[in-house]
């Protein structure tokens, strides 16, 4: 660790030496901890993400429409040799999940880590659990444990371990679920100066869900992956309970299409859904942010009127642990940062705290889908709507609980529909323990007896139903 002469100057070198205005109002232990802070913030990688921020691409947009891989359309013959090829992948370890959970459930009026939120309308399972649940299923299936990383956050490290540890890993093996920290970056000021919280304390704020694949590294996750012949890595976000998790269909389709990183997608709702929008940039594909697209290009629509560019990004991806390596090495850069501007307490030149009501700072963000135009070759793979996006951001409205618990009884009561099992109630509820899929329900629910009609709340969990 630098001493604090060291670390001024190279402060002071970096353009950043006002952090230490208040060094002398400091005491001894609040001066220690200020030195940890200092010593672990990277500033080459700090101000190398501020200046390209500012630059942004200089390259104009060359858009086109992004086709995909129709999976409600797919012939069955084809679909099946996809799936078995997908299912070899599974049964040879060869991939392992990674969630992005670094967020806290407050905008759900939730203490606490969002994936211990209760997402599910009858049992009332946390999204850790209903993961959790999931990854049971295909471990049974495929007499092998897969290895879990789920990304945290400094907020909500602790919290999300001992949420885990309480509920004794809901049965799965501690060893092979794998908590890290998401990745922090300094908050600065319009004039590209580190911002202070405190005269001991830079402001400091996640460096986006792309900040995953460099805090797999740092964690030593890719080497773990390399020693246990792990090639893919089955990439969603916290907060959508109808996920498939490890998708044999998806893994299929990914490698026999020798890419590098795949995305699912579904038809948008409206133009301005607040979702990425899939494009092709230049021939390659890309995920413009619904903030970000022009409306010009967002609007466009097709002589049957339907929307031109209508692939949503729904934030699951697949992506190859050798493109990791590459986009994570020291001789390559980093993804792209994008820039938020928020209102961010702050002090001022005299150490006064300033409460801000109009954004007077700039936080870092580097987004996963930007690696998508790095890959040599992506696919997009357009899915079912209905059958595996119901996210949980809001607590009312669009893409909100109700919403979610909504999607997740209709298509609980699809699947019985599609097993033709008799039922006089839409309060259904399937977990993934005891199936992920409408065929692998299908499939269980033929050598099952069950009580019919089917009436009142119906729950199937691990052993059946309830």
């Amino acid at each position: 660790m630098q001493c604090k002469k060291e670390l001024q100057e190279k402060y002071h070198a970096f353009g950043q030496g006002h952090v230490f205005d208040h060094w002398p109002d400091l005491s001894v232990e609040e001066q220690k901890d200020f030195l940890v802070q200092l010593n672990n913030i990277d500033l080459e990688v700090s101000l190398r993400a501020w200046r390209q921020s500012v630059l942004g691409s200089s390259k104009k947009p060359d858009l086109a429409q992004a086709t995909a891989t129709d999976g409600t359309n797919l012939e069955n013959d084809k679909l099946s040799q996809i799936s078995k090829q997908g299912e070899r992948i599974l049964a040879e370890g060869r991939v392992a999940a990674l969630t992005v959970a670094g967020g806290q459930g407050t905008r759900l009026g939730h203490a606490g880590p969002k994936g211990t939120y209760r997402c599910t309308p009858l049992s009332e399972k946390s999204l850790f659990q209903w993961f959790t649940e999931s990854l049971h299923y295909y471990s049974k299936k495929y007499s092998r444990y897969f290895n879990w990383f789920v990304m945290t956050s400094e907020a909500n490290h602790e919290e999300t371990e001992c949420f885990f540890e309480k509920n004794h890993h809901f049965g799965y093996p501690q060893e092979k679920i794998h908590f890290f920290k998401q990745g922090m970056l300094p908050v600065f000021g319009m004039d590209g100066k580190f911002l202070l919280e405190a005269k001991n304390k830079i402001a400091m704020s996640p460096d986006g869900h792309g900040g995953c694949l460099q805090a797999l590294k740092k964690a030593g996750l890719l080497q773990l992956m390399k020693s246990e012949d792990i090639d893919y890595l089955s990439y969603f976000q916290i907060d959508n309970p109808l996920v498939y998790c490890l998708d044999p269909t998806f893994l299929g389709l990914h490698e026999n299409s020798v890419a590098d990183m795949s995305s699912k997608a579904v038809s948008k709702v409206s133009w301005d859904e607040k979702v990425g929008t899939f494009l092709r940039d230049s021939g390659k594909i890309r995920v413009f942010e619904y903030s970000d697209i022009p409306p010009e290009i967002a609007q466009c629509q097709e002589e049957s009127g339907e929307l031109l560019h209508a692939l949503g990004s729904i934030a699951i991806h697949l992506i190859n642990r050798s493109f990791v390596e590459i986009l994570v090495s020291e001789n390559k850069n980093n993804l792209p940062y994008h820039r938020a501007h928020k209102a961010v307490p702050c002090l001022n030149a005299k150490g006064h705290l300033l409460n801000p009501v109009e954004p007077n700072g700039v936080k870092l963000e580097s987004f996963i889908f930007d690696a998508l135009p790095r890959a040599k070759n992506s696919i997009i793979y357009k899915v079912a709507r209905d059958e595996e996006f119901g996210p949980i951001k809001n607590k009312a409205g669009a893409d909100s609980i109700i919403s979610s618990h909504a999607l997740q009884l209709a298509r609980s009561c699809r699947w019985v529909d599609l097993a033709n099992i008799p039922r006089e109630t839409d309060r259904i509820e399937i977990s993934p323990a005891w199936a992920p899929t409408s065929q692998e329900f299908i499939r269980k629910s033929t050598k099952m007896k069950f009580p019919t009609p089917l009436k009142n709340d119906i729950v199937f969990g691990l052993d059946g139903l309830q």
